[in-house]
């Protein structure tokens, strides 16, 4: 069998073509900000009942670097790239 550069041997003829607007932007973002909120209030609810006092202690130190980290991220592009996640992790 012999393999040719160029343009492929059948025509391609489109069946459907689709425009995406911005409001798929801020749909994902939407999308995101349910998912942190439903993620956190399972984390939550998991340690509270499973580590009592200390899940409650936990609780509040997860809290607190989700309401200083998130400004940080609107601020900053630390989550752009790998060494602003590291940094964060």
């Amino acid at each position: 069998m012999l393999l040719r550069a160029g343009g492929l041997a059948a025509p391609l003829t489109p069946i459907e073509e689709r425009a995406i607007g911005p409001s798929l932007g801020q749909d994902n973002i939407d999308k995101g900000i349910k998912a942190m909120i439903f993620g956190m209030a399972a984390a939550f609810i998991f340690m509270g009942i499973y580590y009592k006092v200390f899940g409650v202690i936990a609780d509040i130190a997860l809290a607190a670097n989700v309401v200083l980290l998130t400004p940080c991220y609107r601020w900053w592009a630390w989550h752009s790239h790998c060494r602003g996640i590291a940094a964060v992790c």
